[in-house]
C-alpha cells in the first residue's frame, strides 16, 4: 500500500483538490491526513511556501475531526466513582484514604482530592496518578 505522501508527493494541484472537499470520517482516514499533513509541513518547511494553503485545509479538517471525536477526560469525582463500582467500593470501604466526612464532601462537590488522596487512591486502586489530575 503505497503512503499518502507517496500519492501526492509531486502533484499539488492534486492536493489543493483533495484537499478542498476532504472530509476525515475514520481513524484510518485520519491517518492518511496526519501522515500527509507531515509530510507537506516537511516540504512548507524546505521552501515550499506555496503548500501553506493546503496545509491550512488539511489541518482544519483534522482538528475537526479530532474535536468531533475527542474524549474528555472525566473530572476526579467521576473517576473515583467509577472506580468504586469497579471494585463494589462505598464510602467506608475509603477509610484508609480519608476520614468519612472528607470522602463524602469529595464524593458530593465539597471539597477536590488533594495530592495525598491521590496517592493513596493509586496504590489501593492500582492506577495511574493521571486519572485523579
Amino acid at each position: 500500500m503505497s503512503s499518502a505522501a507517496d500519492i501526492f508527493s509531486d502533484n499539488e494541484s492534486i492536493i489543493e483538490m483533495w484537499s478542498d472537499f476532504l472530509h476525515i470520517r475514520s481513524e484510518e482516514e485520519l491517518n492518511i491526513a496526519l501522515e500527509l499533513y507531515e509530510s507537506l509541513l516537511d516540504r512548507k518547511n524546505a521552501g515550499e511556501d506555496h503548500l501553506i494553503s493546503v496545509l491550512e485545509i488539511l489541518g482544519d479538517s483534522i482538528e475537526k475531526f479530532e474535536r468531533k471525536y475527542s474524549i474528555e477526560k472525566p473530572a476526579p469525582v467521576e473517576m473515583l466513582k467509577f472506580l468504586m463500582v469497579q471494585h463494589n467500593h462505598n464510602q467506608s470501604d475509603l477509610a484508609d484514604i480519608a476520614p468519612g466526612s472528607v470522602i463524602s464532601n469529595i464524593l458530593h462537590g465539597k471539597r477536590e482530592l488533594n495530592i495525598n488522596h491521590v496517592r493513596k487512591l493509586c496504590r489501593k486502586y492500582k492506577v495511574s496518578a493521571d486519572l485523579f489530575l
